[in-house]
């Protein structure tokens, strides 16, 4: 009867492991899911401070009064070629 209670003790121990270990395992996995969120909340977040750079960017590669001028003057000629093509449809 001795080895039955000692197979009996180690059975107790192992369940309380697989207890201990699936409460671990579930905390884990919510630790998980809001490492997740956090991470798509932080690449949108990236995404948006990207596209304010890239307007920054353009805003400044067009700073005298000449550049904006010229810019001004391109945009408007081809604006008129895409309305010819348009009226030649």
């Amino acid at each position: 009867m001795n080895e039955l209670d000692l197979l009996h003790e180690r059975l107790d121990q192992l369940l309380k492991r697989f207890t201990s270990v699936k409460v671990d395992n579930e905390r884990l996995g919510n630790i998980v899911r809001q490492q997740s969120q956090q991470i798509n909340k932080q690449k949108g977040q990236i995404a948006r401070l990207e596209e304010a750079l890239h307007a920054v960017q353009v805003a400044s590669s067009v700073s005298s009064e000449q550049d904006k001028e010229n810019l001004k003057k391109h945009l408007e000629k081809v604006i008129r070629v895409i309305e010819k093509n348009i009226e030649m449809l």
